[in-house]
C-alpha cells in the first residue's frame, strides 16, 4: 500500500514504511517544550492522504509515560480518510502528568507516538433479540475461570 504523505518541516525526520502488521512510530519534527499548560497539542508534522475505506489509529508508544510523564487526552486518536487536505497536519493531544524538573523539552525526533492505518467498521445494523440462544460467561471481565 502506498500512502500519499506531506511534511510540514523540511529538516524533519521522515516516516520508515513497514512490510507486515506492527505500528508506525512518529518522531516529533521538533522539540516539545513541556513548560507552562500541562495541556498539550503536539504538532506531528505530517498530514497524509490515506485511502478510502481506511483510517488511522494514534496512540502513545508503551514507553511515553515511563519516559517523558505524558499521557494521551483522548487514549486513542482516529484520522479518517476524509482528512487530508494540504494544512490538515496531524497532531497528538497529550497531558503533561509527571512534571520531571530535569525534563524541559522533549528532544527532535523524540517517537512518543505511534499509529498503524485499519479498514474502517462495515456498516452494521441492529436487531434486537433476547440472546437466550446464547451461554453466559460467567459477568464482566470474566472468562468463567
Amino acid at each position: 500500500m502506498e500512502i500519499k504523505i506531506k511534511y510540514f518541516n523540511e529538516d524533519q525526520f521522515k516516516l520508515l514504511g513497514i512490510e507486515e502488521g506492527d505500528w508506525i512510530d512518529i518522531p516529533l519534527p521538533q522539540n516539545l517544550n513541556l513548560l507552562g499548560d500541562p495541556e498539550k497539542k503536539v504538532p506531528l508534522g505530517i498530514a497524509m492522504q490515506l485511502p478510502k475505506g481506511y483510517e488511522a489509529h494514534v496512540v502513545p508508544r508503551s514507553s511515553t509515560f515511563k519516559h517523558w510523564g505524558l499521557i494521551q487526552c483522548n487514549h486513542f486518536g482516529v484520522v479518517d480518510s476524509s482528512y487530508n487536505g494540504p494544512n490538515d497536519e496531524w497532531f497528538w493531544p497529550c497531558y503533561v502528568l509527571v512534571n520531571r524538573p530535569a525534563l524541559r523539552f522533549i528532544p527532535k525526533g523524540t517517537r512518543l507516538c505511534q499509529f498503524r492505518i485499519v479498514k474502517k467498521q462495515p456498516k452494521i445494523t441492529f436487531t434486537e433479540s433476547d440472546l437466550e440462544q446464547n451461554a453466559d460467561r460467567g459477568g464482566h471481565g470474566s472468562t468463567g475461570l
